[in-house]
């Protein structure tokens, strides 16, 4: 609905003062087309309104998330992003069977899904932060767990194949006994 769209706009905008200080919207004005790895906006203000009018359409058709997964994706610098149902009681995620290749798990393969769901999920101690640090604003986990300590826990074998070092992570809505949580997933050492 509307008030998701809002969020994720909203989500937008604090991810540019989380990686860069300042919002995406005062940037994108006084320095349109600066982007990623300029010192300014992670966002240019033609790639929000691309995601903006994704988002507009996925409030009416629930089959385009996956754009606006892949869009966010795309222009944030992260190189994988999930956009899925968490469990309110304990932040762990919901996978449906057999739809371990959704568009709302995007840039992951099926194997690197099937791995988590099967072996890394009981020892991600991401959800535990996100448990304990509900994100109605975002937040990167690495604010929480250190890299440094990330890269000695089990979970890093899962993570490190992948040049996933860190995730940004936000809460976009609820339904039922779940929230709705969108993660896109960076190699935080490569900044």
């Amino acid at each position: 609905d509307c008030r998701n769209h809002a969020k994720i706009l909203a989500a937008i905008d604090q991810l540019d003062r989380l990686k860069f200080g300042t919002s995406s919207r005062v940037h994108a004005t006084t320095h349109p087309g600066r982007k990623l790895g300029t010192g300014n906006a992670m966002f240019k203000q033609s790639e929000i309104r691309v995601i903006d009018t994704a988002m507009l359409d996925a409030i009416t058709d629930l089959e385009k998330w996956g754009d606006v997964v892949r869009l966010l994706v795309q222009t944030s610098g992260a190189s994988k992003g999930i956009l899925a149902l968490r469990k309110n009681r304990d932040a762990n995620f919901k996978v449906p069977g057999g739809v371990l290749d959704s568009p709302l798990l995007f840039g992951f393969s099926i194997s690197e899904i099937e791995e988590y769901v099967t072996k890394y999920i009981a020892v991600d101690p991401w959800t535990e932060i996100e448990e304990k640090f509900f994100p109605a604003s975002p937040y990167a986990l690495s604010k929480y767990l250190p890299r440094e300590q990330l890269k000695t826990l089990e979970f890093w074998d899962w993570l490190e194949p992948q040049r996933i070092s860190d995730s940004v992570v936000v809460y976009v809505g609820s339904v039922d006994d779940f929230w709705v949580g969108l993660n896109l997933f960076f190699d935080g050492d490569d900044d």
